[in-house]
């Protein structure tokens, strides 16, 4: 069977519901990601260059993964009461979920976020999102991105080997992975636990996690 024929039974089985519309990984756990080439609007220039989520970046790209992310997408587009539905089923039993771990809170996608009833949260680039959905997000930048002025939310800043310290960020995420060498990112004291190994995961930490829980 080819690549593009797995991808498809891939993709469908996921949209019906015979497979989970969740996805799983060791440091985030469960996390609803959705299609990156039709929510990614606010990538800075940075963002579009290292994204871990393109072909070759690890299993997050890989062809089963992008169909089950096109499949998310499609589902809360076409039909946010059931894929809320979905979503509250899937991760009923878990203390949170992270929500974008790939692609982003584009509009089209929050009538379906609204109808969650589970704990959940999220990283986005979308200023939108962070006003629309207050606490349930942390505004993410880098150094070639800025916030809107004003703004009083949490941020995330991404830190390549080199970047200044960025002395708005709140957590610091240190560039890893196959383009960078995580030990020539200096140590801050706001780095992510889990990037830097001292954690398993965001499950171990907790810290960035809406204090509410529950919508």
């Amino acid at each position: 069977m080819s690549t593009s024929e797995t991808a498809h039974i891939a993709y469908n089985r996921c949209f019906s519901g015979d497979r989970p519309v969740l996805a799983e990984n060791p440091k985030t756990r469960w996390s609803l990601n959705v299609d990156r080439h039709r929510s990614c609007r606010w990538c800075s220039s940075l963002c579009r260059r290292y994204c871990y989520a393109k072909a070759g970046a690890g299993p997050i790209s890989f062809p089963w993964a992008e169909a089950r992310q096109r499949a998310a997408y499609d589902l809360m587009v076409s039909d946010p009461e059931r894929a809320a539905g979905r979503i509250n089923r899937e991760a009923r039993n878990l203390p949170m979920l992270r929500c974008f771990g790939c692609g982003d809170a584009a509009p089209e996608l929050w009538p379906t976020l609204a109808r969650l009833t589970i704990p959940w949260y999220g990283y986005t680039r979308n200023p939108d999102a962070v006003a629309a959905f207050p606490g349930r997000f942390v505004f993410s930048m880098d150094v070639s991105s800025h916030a809107p002025r004003g703004y009083t939310w949490k941020v995330a800043y991404v830190r390549r080997p080199g970047d200044p310290v960025d002395e708005r960020a709140d957590i610091v995420f240190p560039a890893h992975g196959q383009r960078f060498d995580i030990d020539a990112v200096p140590a801050d004291p706001r780095d992510c636990p889990a990037v830097r190994h001292r954690v398993a995961s965001c499950f171990d930490c907790r810290r960035w996690w809406p204090r509410t829980g529950h919508a």
